[in-house]
C-alpha cells in the first residue's frame, strides 16, 4: 500500500517545499484510493476514522496546490500571468490573501499528517 511511500514523502513534513509538497499529495491521493478500496474488507470505526483523517488532509493538500499553480501559471512571461498593472494589483491582492490561507492550511495539513500518522494501519490488522 502507498502507506509507506506517503510517510516518506512526509518525513521533515515541516521544511517540504512546494515541489515536496507536491509529490506528498499525489502520495496521499493513491493511498486514499487503496485505502477506500481496502476499506470494504476492514469495516471499523478505525478503518472510517482514518478514511475521513486522510480525506480532510488530502483536501488541504488540494487547495494548497490549486494556490501554488496559480502563483506559477500567473508569474511574469507565464500563460495566464497580467496584462495590465490593474490586473496585476488584482493578482496581488488575491495571492496574498490567498497566501495567509495558505499559511494556515499548512500548519493545519502538518498537524493533520502528525494526526493521521498516530493511528494504526487498519489493513494490516
Amino acid at each position: 500500500m502507498s502507506w509507506a511511500k506517503a510517510q516518506k514523502r512526509a518525513r521533515g513534513i515541516a521544511g517540504l517545499d512546494t515541489e515536496a509538497r507536491h509529490a506528498l499529495r499525489k502520495a496521499l491521493k493513491q493511498l486514499r484510493y487503496q485505502a477506500e478500496f481496502a476499506a470494504a474488507l476492514h469495516p471499523s470505526e478505525d478503518t472510517e476514522k482514518f478514511l475521513k483523517r486522510l480525506k480532510r488532509l488530502q483536501e488541504l493538500f488540494g487547495r494548497l496546490n490549486d494556490i501554488a499553480t496559480l502563483e506559477r501559471l500567473t508569474a511574469p512571461g507565464a500563460p495566464l500571468a497580467p496584462e495590465t498593472p490593474a490586473a496585476q494589483d488584482a493578482l496581488d491582492a488575491l495571492l496574498a490573501r490567498l497566501g495567509k490561507a495558505a499559511a494556515q492550511d499548512w500548519k493545519k495539513a502538518q498537524r493533520k499528517w502528525e494526526r493521521l500518522a498516530a493511528l494504526p494501519a487498519f489493513w494490516a490488522e
